[in-house]
């Protein structure tokens, strides 16, 4: 087992000062990235696109819907629970009968 972990600290040592090397030796004379795109405006990044108004009926319209996600939640909870009641009686109705 030590042999073994001593092998894959080796090999990892190996490959980091390989990468190492590489970096080193690299011709640094040119970016790997193209800083040219960095000296344009973003089209999107104005304070001018940002619309932060809420008003009262934003609130309401959110609170409405809101209600109807509930709804209809609840109403899809309490279908599937009487589908889970109904199938239960089944079973249980399919219980008795191999009893009886």
């Amino acid at each position: 087992m030590n042999k073994f972990l001593f092998a894959v600290l080796a090999v990892g040592a190996a490959a980091a000062a390989g990468y190492v090397a590489s970096k080193l030796l690299k011709d640094d004379s040119q970016p790997d990235y193209d800083d040219d795109i960095y000296d344009y405006p973003d089209p999107f990044d104005s304070d001018e696109s940002i619309d932060f108004e809420i008003n009262d009926d934003t609130v309401t319209e959110v609170i409405e819907d809101a209600r109807n996600a509930a709804e209809k939640a609840e109403d899809a909870v309490e279908e599937k629970a009487e589908e889970i009641k109904e199938a239960a009686e089944e079973v249980a109705e399919e219980i008795e009968d191999k009893l009886d």
